[in-house]
């Protein structure tokens, strides 16, 4: 497979990862919302940074 085709397939792939985490921690998030303000914020503190863990294996595929 072409470099063009992997970056063009890892960029699709992200594309539904974070279009399914968006739905996932939306959904998620207004189950929450009776809980103390810290705790909220560290939910989406945390579930901004780990959208990228299922990315990860993506980026390393289109770099080989």
């Amino acid at each position: 497979m072409s470099k063009a085709m992997r970056k063009f397939v890892t960029l699709t792939g992200i594309f539904v990862i974070v279009s399914f985490w968006v739905i996932l921690i939306t959904t998620i998030g207004t189950h929450i919302v009776d809980w103390p303000d810290f705790v909220q914020l560290g939910f989406y503190v945390l579930a901004g940074i780990l959208w990228v863990v299922p990315c990860k294996p993506l980026l390393e595929w289109m770099k080989k």
